[in-house]
């Protein structure tokens, strides 16, 4: 290298190697930690380094988009008496993850009209009301993967038209209200893969125009009143959830229509598997197993019309499925009753225009099917009802058309005979093309001609 060429590099590089130097010098290391206080308003990028004890106003709020607040594992604590342990009000796309956030007078986490946020991996308990709560349009908004437990209100709540959000794989347990609540025309967010266990009232609630919503894969256990409830919402999916140890496992009210159950346990609950009442119509249930429930594995009331109960798996109940108090023109199709308390399937009090076809009502400790004296216009057609303590099919009316149906071996309980038919009815009962053999009582059908 000659002299010109060596003054010609230290004139130009060496003083940009400096530079950089300086900058570098300047950054800080990239696992560097920020001590913050009480109330302050974040505006960067952080990393926790102390924790907080608040006794007013909010522990952090969010004051810029586009940042991520790590806690660090640290603890956020409003002893009870402070506003909100997070607070953001309209920023979007901002993490906070990865601490706890304790005893905070309000909400634990506070979305208003802040969207495309995540909340992940962290510890919300004893909030005065919702541990974490999205409201006021908050939309996009992810929820994953925390603990909210042991707060006064909701575990999580999406309200007021909080939209397309996103809560998989919380533990939503013990709080004062509900484990997860969906509010007041919130729709289209998806709730799945969540735990919510010992609720003061529901699981995960869904109410006031919440539609469009998806639940799925979630367990629901030894709630106060629900594992599932929707009331007076519409076109929301409810599918492979499992729910025990409620009142009713899933329940169903108010005019919510157009509801998807599909593909869920409810089983072992102390009132009912899943529940419709009052106006709601339309509902699909569907593919579901409710078993060992203390009173109906799947019932119907309170002109809850044009549902269809169908290929589900009803087994050991207090009754298996129930229609009662003008709920109307239903189709229960294709269902599996079996080893009920009483009657496999019971159409009682005004049940009317209902359609019971292709179901299996076997081994069941009253009737197979019954029909009480109130529930007029019904059609029984081609279903197999074997080996119930009573009758295979019986009929307290006779305004119900009973055809090609199968009904053997009935009238043994214990293995005594106790002189049931294999269908029973009124005189003048429609039917034909029915066959009963094997049945306590030699006559198989009455009237005859329901086996002609």
């Amino acid at each position: 290298m000659t002299v010109f060429q060596l003054r010609r590099w230290g004139r130009t590089t060496l003083p940009l190697i400096v530079m950089i130097a300086v900058v570098l010098l300047a950054l800080p290391p990239a696992n560097a930690t920020t001590l913050v206080h009480c109330g302050q308003s974040i505006t960067s990028s952080i990393v926790l380094a102390n924790n907080l004890g608040c006794s007013s106003g909010d522990g952090l709020d969010v004051g810029k988009a586009n940042i991520t607040i790590d806690l660090n594992g640290h603890r956020l604590d409003g002893a009870g008496a402070s506003n909100n342990g997070i607070d953001n009000v309209g920023f979007a796309r901002v993490v906070i993850r990865n601490g706890v956030v304790a005893n905070f007078g309000n909400w634990g986490v506070h979305l208003s009209g802040a969207s495309r946020n995540k909340i992940t991996g962290l510890v919300v308990t004893g909030s005065g009301d919702v541990g974490i709560n999205l409201e006021a349009t908050s939309t996009h908004n992810k929820v994953s993967g925390n603990t909210v437990t042991g707060n006064g209100g909701n575990g999580i709540r999406f309200i007021d038209s909080s939209n397309r959000n996103t809560a998989s794989g919380n533990t939503a347990d013990n709080n004062g209200d509900n484990g997860v609540s969906i509010e007041n025309s919130s729709s289209n967010n998806t709730v799945s893969h969540n735990e919510t266990n010992g609720n003061v009232n529901h699981g995960i609630r869904v109410e006031n125009g919440a539609n469009f919503n998806t639940f799925s894969h979630n367990v629901s256990n030894s709630n106060g009143q629900n594992g599932i409830s929707i009331v007076s919402s519409t076109n929301n999916t409810v599918t492979h959830n499992t729910t025990d140890g409620e009142n009713k496992g899933i329940r169903i009210e108010d005019t919510s229509t157009y509801n998807k159950v599909a593909h869920n346990v409810a089983s072992e609950n102390s009132d009912t598997g899943i529940f419709v009442k009052n106006l709601s119509s339309n509902n699909t249930i569907s593919h579901n197993t409710t078993n060992a429930n203390a009173n109906h594995g799947i019932s119907l009331e309170g002109s809850s019309n044009n549902n269809v109960i169908a290929k589900n798996t009803v087994k050991g109940n207090g009754d298996g499925i129930r229609l009662t108090n003008s709920a109307n023109n239903n189709t229960i199709s294709r269902n599996v009753v079996t080893g009920n308390g009483c009657d496999g399937i019971d159409v009682n009090t005004s049940a009317n225009t209902n359609t019971v076809k292709r179901n299996i009502a076997s081994r069941n400790s009253c009737h197979g099917i019954g029909f009480t004296s109130t529930a007029n216009n019904n059609i029984v057609t081609s279903n197999t009802a074997d080996d119930n303590s009573l009758d295979g099919i019986f009929s307290d009316t006779n305004l119900v058309t009973i055809n090609k149906n199968i009904a053997d071996r009935n009238g043994f309980p214990n293995g005594v005979s106790n002189g049931n038919y294999g269908l029973t009815a009124p005189p003048g009962t429609p039917g034909s093309h029915n066959v009963a053999r094997g049945n306590a009582n030699p006559g198989e059908c009455t009237p005859s001609t329901l086996c002609a």
